[in-house]
């Protein structure tokens, strides 16, 4: 019987460790595309914690980016910049009252890529994602294709 609880527990705290990593805070990119250009999508995996981050998306040689969409989907609490400069896509926001992103996929905003013909090496770098209280809480990111 003690067997029987022991792997159930096991069983119970490893499906909880792989829900969890699903779910942590992350900057997640996805790239779409219309007609010339291509769409990134930059969206915010949160659990409720995130109240500002910043990254930096490095582009090949040649491709342009336009950023006026890039925090459009943001909400109307939270300020920032999305430039692009020297081929890379720089972002960074934070509330303004200290709230935190909801729990979930937040959509920040889209950023339009022109010249772009091999996404396999697009990621986020210098990814920092923190609380309300300046605490880095995550560091990482996702590329979806």
């Amino acid at each position: 019987m003690k067997k029987l609880i022991s792997a159930a527990l096991i069983g119970f705290f490893a499906a909880g460790t792989v829900a969890m990593a699903e779910t942590d805070d992350q900057v997640l990119l996805s790239l779409g595309s219309a007609k010339a250009s291509s769409a990134l999508s930059i969206d915010i995996s949160s659990t409720g914690q995130t109240s500002a981050f910043s990254f930096v998306v490095p582009l090949p040689a040649g491709v342009k980016a336009d950023t006026s969409a890039c925090l459009s989907k943001l909400p109307k609490d939270f300020k920032g910049g999305c430039k692009f400069v020297d081929g890379e896509i720089r972002v960074i926001a934070f509330s303004e009252k200290l709230g935190a992103l909801p729990a979930g996929v937040n959509q920040v905003g889209i950023v339009r890529l022109s010249g772009l013909k091999d996404a396999s090496g697009l990621k986020a770098y210098q990814v920092e994602l923190s609380n309300n209280q300046g605490q880095a809480i995550s560091s990482k990111s996702m590329t979806v294709q």
